[in-house]
């Protein structure tokens, strides 16, 4: 079986690493390879987020017509599940073509029309387990830009089948009537690697401030400062600088953009390079489990303080930690056999 891979925006890997994995695992897997190179039976697989362009929805809609499987590993955000029926209602409208308004005003009343349908799902979502006290009406706009594409992709049969990196994303599409399979982001050595190094930065946390995260850094900045330990925050680290400074860190941080997800890219950065989780709990934390590769809090500062201090406190149980997670993210998760083995299953679609 050959894999074809259509290139996608940069992620914290690309697809000349997929391809490079899934030849590790036996598969004969090349990126953008060209017509004439697949036949029936083969796999053109896109990667990333469901909003492709309109280039690659006719390519899509060519090898359907030549019996190749066509599947796509969603790695991107997605609604959560158990919406009521006016969202699915918005999400199986089929986008339109995005045209910029012609007019400052125009684009203020498209903006507004889009901003009320995020405050809608925030205020639908209120009551939820997972809400975290606020959630910002923003936090919904890239999961329901995803949900509607990838919906749309398979209402025009342009997918035989779907792959998502994280559970929840699972149960989100079967309640649209749209079967997928979970394969989790997996480990590959430009994640992170073990270095030999003084973890001298205690706390850290990688990623955007949005209005909430911002909050809650803030004010546990301060306790931590209080209690003698300092919290470092980075907006973005890549490469080799990330691991170096992963392999200095002894906590990293994770606090929910989606707080009904648990995307394991974070934590399977942090613990391959021997670093220990601490997050917010999340319905669904698989493939790792809270305990045992990782410390889960609950969603309030005084939680995930308390927490930190008493990872932080205990030298011998944080290590004994990242021993377990750095095993488990290394030995357990690769990413190769784990998209290989989803592909293989996939034949008979």
């Amino acid at each position: 079986m050959k894999a074809g891979i259509l290139e996608f925006t940069p992620f914290v890997f690309d697809a000349s690493d997929v391809a490079a994995e899934l030849r590790k695992a036996g598969i004969d897997a090349e990126v953008g390879i060209r017509e004439g190179e697949l036949s029936a039976g083969d796999v053109l697989l896109t990667v990333g987020g469901a909003e492709l362009p309109g280039t690659w929805q006719g390519v899509l809609a060519a090898a359907r017509d030549k019996g190749i499987r066509r599947i796509h590993w969603q790695l991107e955000a997605l609604l959560p599940s158990g919406l009521p029926p006016w969202v699915h209602e918005l999400v199986e409208d089929p986008p339109g073509v995005a045209v910029r308004p012609p007019s400052r005003l125009l684009r203020r009343v498209r903006d507004a029309r889009e901003f009320s349908v995020y405050l809608r799902l925030s205020q639908a979502t209120r009551h939820e387990a997972w809400t975290p006290g606020y959630l910002d009406a923003h936090a919904f706009k890239v999961p329901f830009l995803q949900t509607r594409a990838l919906v749309s992709l398979w209402r025009k049969s342009l997918l035989d089948h779907i792959l998502v990196s994280v559970a929840v994303r699972n149960r989100t599409l079967a309640g649209l009537g749209i079967p997928s399979s979970v394969v989790p982001v997996g480990y590959l050595p430009k994640l992170g690697n073990r270095l030999v190094a003084r973890r001298d930065i205690d706390v850290l946390f990688i990623g955007r401030l949005s209005s909430r995260r911002g909050r809650l850094l803030r004010s546990l900045e301060r306790r931590l400062d209080h209690a003698g330990y300092k919290l470092r925050i980075e907006d973005a680290l890549h490469g080799a600088e990330r691991t170096a400074i992963l392999n200095r860190t002894k906590i990293v941080l994770n606090i929910h953009k989606f707080p009904w997800e648990f995307p394991g890219m974070r934590l399977l950065m942090a613990m391959a390079c021997g670093a220990v989780v601490v997050s917010e709990t999340a319905p669904d934390t698989a493939p790792y489990a809270a305990g045992e590769h990782f410390v889960e809090a609950e969603a309030s500062v005084d939680k995930i303080f308390s927490a930190v201090l008493a990872t932080l406190s205990d030298d011998g149980e944080r290590e004994a930690m990242a021993a377990r997670a750095y095993s488990h993210v290394t030995q357990t998760l690769p990413m190769g056999p784990l998209l290989a083995a989803a592909l293989q299953d996939r034949k008979g679609d």
